[in-house]
């Protein structure tokens, strides 16, 4: 007796073993967003990640809601301006979010009085990727805020040693 479908199954088993083995990179979460000084990038909560945002049954509804590849939404868009963290609106994997539909009694902007701690701001493009593998940026800020007001800003660019493997540097491929 012949086994006609034996080559089939093989190769079956290894296109599947080869598809299950390939990298693969996951979505990136979303992050909180910022612009100051005319810069924009990703904000960060040095101490919890995602900055905290108000509750309200609107947010928590949004939250449980959210069909999205991305963890993490809604998140905020905040700006730094005349010496206060400012929230501007909220956004998620579908686009912005007004403020007031998640809290009516909030205007935009609205002063960010629950945030106070040590954030981080990753701004501009990315330069180049580490030697872990992290996107190292223009250049990173490091803001302190208590209840809203913006304490201390610091400023680090990058040094070319952080970089395990330069963006800005790589060839166009050959056509």
């Amino acid at each position: 007796m012949r086994h006609t479908h034996t080559p089939s199954l093989l190769l079956a088993a290894v296109v599947l073993l080869a598809t299950a083995s390939a990298p693969c990179s996951a979505t990136e979460p979303l992050f909180d967003k910022i612009e100051i000084e005319g810069r924009s990038g990703r904000l960060h909560d040095n101490a919890r990640g995602w900055l905290a945002l108000p509750e309200s049954e609107q947010l928590r509804a949004m939250v449980q809601a959210e069909r999205c590849s991305a963890i993490g939404g809604p998140r905020g868009q905040f700006k730094v301006a005349d010496g206060v963290l400012w929230l501007h609106a909220l956004y998620r994997c579908r686009g912005a979010i007004e403020l007031s539909s998640v809290y009516p009694d909030a205007r935009s902007p609205w002063a960010a009085t629950w945030v106070t701690g040590e954030l981080t701001a990753e701004l501009g493009k990315v330069e180049c990727v580490s030697q872990a593998g992290k996107p190292v940026f223009e250049r990173t800020a490091r803001i302190s805020v208590e209840a809203g007001k913006v304490t201390a800003v610091s400023y680090r660019v990058p040094s070319l040693e952080q970089c395990g493997r330069d963006l800005s540097s790589q060839e166009a491929p050959s056509k």
